[in-house]
């Protein structure tokens, strides 16, 4: 009964030197290859991969981990994209799906709930694949959680956390494992947000454009895949608009690291910065930036005077 405590980190977190920033949200997702779990005995977050563990979260679960809902008749109609899984009791939005067929396989997460028994997919894999029966299915469980915020610890040089579960399949056979990720505190400066090539605030600026680099020494950007624009929370004011994609809203890091613009007028320019390990994410890691535009020269002042 091979299980898989997923991990659903955006790439980041396999290292030290490759961890997920503390203030993001991210999603710990328990299932099972076989579709087989009939019972689960404990999900620990620790700092060790010691099992049974010592923080118990298996209550915290979505959905609850008595509900063990898994079939092999599932139906996909690709005109409505909707799934029918006979029951959707018990589940929510957001809530992870594993599927094995011959056109997709792997851990989805619900978008809807259209009507009992159905839901529809994010980033759905059967999209304009026709009709399709027979699909295996079994639910998955997940812990939301926030880097940083206990059980998951985070530090300047970046902690080494746990995921670990213990379930048994119908005839009581245990099967254990962890996955292990690393989170780690904000760097200083520019080495976090670099603005125009320096620091994220007080940067003085020649022209509207300026350049924009999330996390520019960590592998995969401590996690960070998507980025919005708000208002600065001293000045609540926000100047700046996305190059590529003009307007405030959420982005891909990209598309954010391609630029920033800033409102007409030289002089001081605040705004916001939202980081996000997934789309239209809840949780957020926010950070305030400012550059002092100067695109002009000196004023100067003339004046004759007696001597």
């Amino acid at each position: 009964m091979p299980i898989s405590p997923y991990r659903f980190l955006n790439g980041a977190g396999g290292s030290v030197n490759d961890p997920v920033l503390e203030g993001l949200g991210i999603k710990l997702v328990l299932a099972s290859g076989a579709m087989d779990i009939a019972g689960i005995s404990g999900v620990w977050i620790d700092q060790n991969e010691t099992i049974p563990g010592t923080t118990d979260v298996v209550d915290d679960l979505t959905p609850n981990k008595t509900l063990l809902l898994s079939g092999l008749m599932g139906v996909y109609n690709d005109t409505t994209k909707i799934y029918n899984l006979g029951t959707t009791a018990g589940l929510t939005l957001g809530d992870p799906i594993n599927i094995t067929h011959p056109n997709a396989t792997g851990i989805f997460f619900i978008r809807t709930i259209p009507a009992a028994g159905d839901v529809t997919l994010i980033d759905n894999p059967m999209d304009g694949l026709g009709n399709k029966t027979n699909i295996q299915y079994q639910v998955g469980w997940r812990y939301n959680a926030i880097t940083g915020t206990a059980p998951v610890v985070s530090s300047a040089q970046g902690t080494e956390n746990f995921f670990k579960v213990r379930v048994t399949d119908a005839q009581g056979a245990i099967a254990q494992d962890f996955k292990n990720f690393f989170i780690r505190n904000t760097p200083n400066g520019a080495d976090f947000i670099e603005v125009a090539g320096g620091n994220y605030t007080g940067r003085v600026v020649g022209n509207r454009e300026v350049s924009l680099n999330i996390l520019r020494n960590w592998l995969n950007n401590g996690g960070v895949t998507h980025v919005q624009l708000a208002s600065h929370s001293v000045q609540e004011v926000n100047n700046f608009s996305w190059i590529d994609a003009g307007g405030t809203g959420e982005v891909l890091l990209s598309v954010a690291e391609n630029g920033l613009t800033t409102t007409i007028g030289d002089g001081l320019k605040y705004g916001r910065l939202l980081l996000k390990s997934y789309p239209s994410a809840v949780v957020s890691m926010g950070v305030d930036i400012s550059v002092r535009v100067d695109t002009s020269g000196p004023a100067l002042t003339l004046s004759i005077y007696g001597t």
